[in-house]
């Protein structure tokens, strides 16, 4: 994982718990074919105040 532009180490446990909940969310999405392979997320947090 990268946290602006720094590489953020995962444990195991951590990337497996990650990862079986963006499974979970894409998998029951509409038109999200059951065989999908590959997942990608980019994500831009705004300004908070």
């Amino acid at each position: 994982m990268t946290v602006d532009g720094a590489e953020v180490e995962l444990n195991e446990f951590t990337q497996r718990f990650l990862a079986n909940i963006l499974m979970g969310a894409v998998s029951s999405l509409k038109g999200v074919k059951p065989s999908w392979k590959r997942l990608q997320i980019e994500l831009e947090m705004s300004p908070r105040g």
